[in-house]
């Protein structure tokens, strides 16, 4: 029976499944495998991003058969450490221009930390919400870049293709009229 595995782990270009995420897991994961069950009992693969708050989402499903209704396990291959992707802040002033940027609004973001007239409970609460808001900027970005960086490469690859190929026809004309 086709489950995926194999095509997932050809597209990604890894030999062997990774291992799956555990409680000693201490990164940010960007992209990974994930083990699902489908309504119809199968148990399948497909290719997952983190949307930013350390849930799956799908990106590439391997298996025509029943729709997935529980991810089993997650398994990343591209992940970073979390001192690499989140920043730290010194100050509430430097969190509102990080959030400057990004759809989050304003307004909410100076709320949250505010402290007027909260408890340390509803402070504590508050900057867990900020620190998840921070996070998932930050996965958003990095996944960002590791697009734009792939783009780049592709962009340079088929430059240097074109060029070979420039280069090779250049070469030949210029052959054919010495020869003449």
């Amino acid at each position: 029976m086709n489950n995926g595995l194999l095509e997932a782990l050809q597209v990604i270009g890894w030999p062997d499944l990774p291992k799956a995420i555990d409680s000693t897991y201490n990164k940010v994961w960007l992209k990974a495998i994930a083990r699902v069950q489908r309504t119809n009992g199968d148990i399948g693969y497909c290719l997952v991003a983190n949307n930013g708050e350390n849930l799956p989402r799908i990106i590439r499903d391997f298996s025509p058969t029943g729709m997935i209704c529980k991810i089993l396990s997650i398994h990343p291959y591209e992940d970073k450490p979390k001192r690499n992707i989140v920043p730290h802040f010194a100050n509430d002033a430097q969190i509102l221009k990080y959030f400057k940027k990004t759809s989050y609004k304003q307004s909410e973001i100076e709320s949250l930390l505010s402290k007027e007239g909260k408890t340390q409970e509803q402070i504590k609460a508050d900057m867990q919400t900020i620190n998840e808001y921070i996070q998932k900027v930050a996965i958003e970005q990095s996944e960002k870049m590791i697009e734009v960086n792939q783009q780049a490469r592709e962009a340079a690859s088929k430059s240097v293709t074109k060029n070979k190929r420039t280069y090779g026809r250049a070469n030949s004309t210029k052959t054919e009229r010495g020869k003449k």
